[in-house]
């Protein structure tokens, strides 16, 4: 296939005219951009100095400030007056102002017991629980199986009169003498008004208070027999170790005269395993 221009046709070069001003541009574009960037980076790094310098002046001096404290504080206590003489006055007027405790019991204001006499009566009730050996008295009228009496009971006790003299050895250390008595026969037991005489101590918590708690301990030996001849010689009506404990409060009107409520837990073992849970309230008179 011949070639569509003839051999003798003239080749004209064409020549850009705008290819070398492209080339000029490009370059100068860059160079442009290169000094932006030169000129943003410049511009950061002063701003971070700038930064950095004003945060270093607005933070303030942590070890200046201690030491100027020390020595403020080293002249304030070389300037401040030493008056010995007028601390020893002052301490001495406090403490002539305080009434001592010796001073306070010799005060009528004072409700401690020691070195008095005391005489104090009261009326309660119990509850009584049984538990019977062979030959104990009968606790109740209920048989069991076999129509013996039944070995283990309960029932309320008649009401009971306690009185008790004593001593206050200390305001918190009273022992006294006492004396629990029946007001009326055991139904149950068939026994005879209550005789209970022993010993015990009042030891109390705050002695010197009108109001105070105390507890009580005793020893006591229960000495009734059986109401009738006729069950003393079915039963053995032995003589029991009678060991207690009392608790409760005090009120004394003054040092002469004072209330009081007793809730005590009564044990005794010999004529049968019993037990005695009893509330008393009553009067305490004291002398001198």
């Amino acid at each position: 296939m011949p070639f569509p221009f003839a051999a003798s046709t003239p080749v004209v070069p064409v020549i850009l005219p705008f290819h070398h001003f492209a080339c000029r541009s490009n370059v100068r574009l860059v160079m442009r951009s290169s000094s932006a960037l030169r000129v943003l980076f410049q511009f950061l790094v002063c701003s971070v100095a700038a930064t950095t310098s004003a945060h270093t002046q607005a933070a303030p001096d942590d070890t200046d400030d201690v030491a100027d404290g020390e020595e403020r504080s080293i002249e304030e206590a070389s300037k401040a007056p030493t008056d010995t003489n007028g601390d020893a006055e002052g301490e001495e007027l406090v403490a002539t102002n305080v009434p001592s405790k010796r001073t306070y019991r010799d005060t009528d204001k004072s409700f401690s017991h020691k070195g008095q006499f005391n005489l104090g009566l009261g009326v309660g009730v119990g509850y009584r629980v049984v538990m019977r050996y062979d030959k104990s008295p009968e606790c109740s009228t209920a048989r069991d199986d076999d129509g013996f009496p039944v070995k283990m009971c309960g029932y309320v006790s008649p009401l009971m009169l306690d009185a008790a003299f004593g001593y206050a050895v200390t305001g918190g250390f009273e022992p006294f003498l006492w004396g629990r008595f029946g007001l009326a026969q055991e139904s149950n037991s068939h026994t005879a008004p209550l005789v209970m005489l022993g010993v015990g101590t009042r030891l109390y918590t705050i002695d010197d208070s009108a109001f105070k708690l105390y507890i009580e301990p005793a020893l006591g030996v229960e000495l009734e027999g059986a109401a009738t001849d006729a069950y003393a010689r079915v039963y053995e009506y032995k003589r029991d170790l009678i060991v207690r404990l009392g608790i409760g409060p005090q009120y004394d009107f003054s040092r002469n005269v004072g209330i009081f409520a007793t809730a005590g837990l009564t044990a005794g073992m010999f004529r049968a395993i019993q037990t005695w849970l009893d509330l008393h309230a009553g009067v305490q008179a004291r002398f001198p």
